[in-house]
């Protein structure tokens, strides 16, 4: 009976990591802004070379950021696929045990 306890903790905790680390592959990196201090968008006194860096680096930043979500997400759900796994294995030793 005891023995029994115990695996349906260690299945619970599993499939706990497991909720938490489907929450985390839900849960993206914000997207990145250049913000330049001082300076109304509205009114932007930027000469045109220093707006196309700002765009080129904002580019690039933000290509990064998606490509960092995108690897986060299939890591965390991967890590959560395998908590599931390993809570039916614990449910299963619950059962055979």
């Amino acid at each position: 009976m005891l023995f029994n306890i115990f695996w349906l903790l260690v299945a619970m905790a599993f499939f706990w990591f497991g909720f938490i680390f489907w929450q985390y592959s839900n849960s993206p990196l914000r997207d990145f802004t250049v913000r330049v201090k001082g300076d109304d968008p509205e009114n932007s006194t930027l000469d045109e070379e220093t707006t196309k860096i700002i765009e080129d680096i904002q580019e690039d930043i933000g290509g990064y950021v998606t490509a960092a979500n995108e690897t986060m997400k299939v890591r965390f759900r991967i890590g959560a696929y395998g908590f599931l796994v390993s809570g039916l294995a614990a449910l299963a030793g619950m059962f055979l045990g």
